[in-house]
């Protein structure tokens, strides 16, 4: 195991130890896996306690992968058949970085961004920007068929039409 701290070491560190799939590690899954890490010679008190005291976690890059697994979890229900109306409804919520309740181009090409750099798991800047730019125009026409009424904006209403005729 390698003692270099990625965001790709924390996720299969995560991803190992949330076994709920809730996002969510609680000390009896962490438990579990130093009782694996340990084997027989587990001793919670003397190795939970020393590793507690060694754990420096940057709190920005758990945040970062966090909502890019908050992400994947609702693309995923997207990507059913026939998502229903409450996971619509957090995608678009999503979308609207400025929450005034319409999804402009700008916003439209962030989150684009943000579900390529999800989907191919790229994680330098320089990676996303050259993917985007080979989406680009796809990326554009979604957005333009989004946008039933013209206006360079999509409303919810627009939106939940769009994904209802899918």
């Amino acid at each position: 195991m390698t003692n270099e701290l990625t965001p790709s070491f924390f996720k299969q560190v995560f991803l190992g130890a949330d076994k709920d799939d809730d996002c969510k590690i609680t000390l009896k899954q962490l438990g579990k896996v130093f009782g694996k890490l340990y084997g027989k010679d587990y001793d919670s008190g003397m190795h939970f306690s020393s590793l507690i005291g060694s754990i420096k976690i940057d709190f920005a890059t758990f945040l970062e992968f966090h909502e890019k697994y908050k992400l994947r979890k609702l693309l995923e229900k997207l990507e059913a058949e026939e998502p229903d109306e409450e996971t619509k409804l957090k995608i678009y919520k999503a979308m609207d970085i400025d929450g005034d309740g319409l999804i402009s181009e700008f916003e439209f090409k962030q989150w684009a961004k943000k579900t390529l750099q999800v989907d191919s798991d790229v994680e330098d800047e320089e990676d996303v920007k050259e993917l985007f730019e080979g989406n680009k125009e796809a990326i554009e026409g979604v957005f333009k068929k989004m946008d039933l009424d013209g206006d360079g904006q999509i409303t919810y209403a627009e939106f939940d039409e769009v994904e209802s005729d899918k």
